[in-house]
This record gives C-alpha cells, structure tokens and sequence, in this order.
C-alpha cells in the first residue's frame, strides 16, 4: 500500500454486513484465485461493482482482483478481524477519526464531503460503511454520529399530514357544520349512481349535477 493510494483513496458505500459475509464465505469455501463478479453470486450487479471497489479500494484486492495478503489475514484469523479493520480505519479515514467523540453530525458529514471530494447520497452511503466499520473495530464515535436516512426529512422539517385539496375540504368542514353531511349526501348519490352498471338514472344525473355546480353549464348542451 503506496502514500498514491491513500490520497486517491474514495470511500466504500457498499454494506459492510456485505464485505463480512464474504470474509466469511472465504473462510469456510476457501479463498478463490479472484474475487470477480461471477464470485458474488446473485446479487444486482450495481452491488457487485461497489463491492469490488471498495475491496480495491482498502487493499483488500489488486488491480487484477486477486485477494491480497491483507484479505488473506482477514480471512484466515477471525479473532483479529476488529483490529485489522480499525487499522485500515485509521490509515484511509485519519481525519474522519480525528474528530473524536464529541463531533457533531454535521462535522462528520462535512468531513467526508472535504476531505473525500463526494456529495448527495454518496456522502450517507460512505458514512454508513463508515460507522458499522467503526462499531465492528470498537472505534470510540461521538453519540452524536448517525448513519443519515435515505430522502428522509430534514431535522425541524414535518411532513404534510394530507394533500393541500384535502386541507381545504378539512377547513371547510370545519367552519360549516352542514359540510359533512352534504358530502355524505353526495357520496351516496354516486354509489346510487356507480349502482346503475352502466343504466344512467337521469334523476340522480339531475340531483349529482346540481350538487357541484353543472346544471347551468350544462343547460344549453344537447
């Protein structure tokens, strides 16, 4: 592992939970000549492309995709697993690490933004492999520190609790008591109606017309 390879180093945003069952599958099946897509199985092939990135891109294979001797350690001593992650942690994430346990959640983000060069969903894919990482190799975090939601609201931010159509209808309802009960009205004129199968009851036509207001348009119509 070169200084280069450091600096050009892009941080995984595949599932960590991934990289350890294929750590483990190694363990038990034994270590393949190359770790390529047909090796990963079934899984969607954007998977597989950031599984094989994130392995090169911690040492773990070369260029070739061939396993390397830090995979091989991974592989082979179970017990020394959480040490070897935290050192890998330490070499590819120094500043990440270095902004101790009582950082904020919006330092930690900016930090991977900076020092990393990645924005929009990258950044909550990178911090997420980040802090399971980190948890694995009992690396201390701040308890500020959250993996972000996936199009989640943002903090002081509620959601809509119904259609602004909806709203209206709700106000209205609310200043006019009577609103209700013509709306009840009205939905049992159309089930009378959608009742028909086909067979319009010019009637209830009339009286449906004359609820929302089409009777005067409609007057001159053929």
């Amino acid at each position: 592992m070169t200084e280069d390879d450091e600096e050009d180093f892009k941080p995984p945003y595949v599932s960590f939970t991934m990289l350890l069952n294929v750590v483990e599958r190694m363990r038990t099946e034994g270590i393949p000549a190359r770790v390529d897509r047909s090796y990963l199985g079934t899984t969607s092939g954007t998977t597989k492309a950031q599984f094989l990135a994130a392995a090169k891109a911690l040492g773990l294979l070369d260029n070739d995709l061939k396993p390397t001797g830090l995979l091989q350690s991974l592989v082979s001593t179970p017990a020394q697993r959480p040490e070897i992650v935290r050192e890998l942690l330490t070499r590819f994430y120094p500043k990440v690490v270095a902004l101790g346990t009582n950082a904020t959640q919006q330092q930690l983000e900016e930090a991977f933004r900076e020092e990393y060069d990645i924005s929009g969903s990258t950044v909550r894919k990178a911090i997420t492999f980040y802090l399971a990482a980190a948890r694995f190799a009992k690396v201390e975090l701040s308890p500020h520190f959250t993996a972000p939601r996936a199009g989640g609201a943002g903090p002081g931010k509620r959601r809509p609790r119904g259609s602004k159509a909806t709203q209206q209808v709700q106000t209205q309802t609310q200043s006019d008591p009577m609103a209700e009960l013509r709306t009840k009205y009205v939905e049992t004129l159309l089930e009378k109606f959608a009742a028909a199968n086909g067979e319009v009851d010019k009637d209830v036509a009339d009286r449906i017309e004359r609820l929302v207001g089409f009777q005067a348009e409609a007057a001159g119509d053929p």
